[in-house]
């Protein structure tokens, strides 16, 4: 609609929409990760997930390998995630 009330041609308008769309996106980038982390932890947060910190989602995701056993389950009914 801009390059209407302008009179500039629609593809000068469209590019110039890219260009500040990839120019602002290093700016909003730390924005993006935290509300995305957030929608996750409220994703989790449904399914009875607590989350103390945001960066553990990420971690959490970015694990290849996740080892665990029954020893503390049976007795105390929780997991604790230790030492990663």
């Amino acid at each position: 609609l801009a390059h209407l009330a302008f009179a500039r041609p629609p593809l000068e308008s469209f590019l110039f929409a890219v260009a500040l769309a990839v120019g602002l996106t290093p700016e909003l980038l730390p924005m993006i990760v935290t509300v995305t982390l957030s929608r996750g932890a409220l994703r989790l947060a449904a399914r009875k997930v607590v989350v103390k910190r945001l960066s553990s989602i990420h971690d959490l995701g970015a694990m290849d390998v996740f080892c665990t056993d029954k020893t503390g389950t049976l007795t105390q009914a929780r997991i604790a995630l230790v030492g990663h």
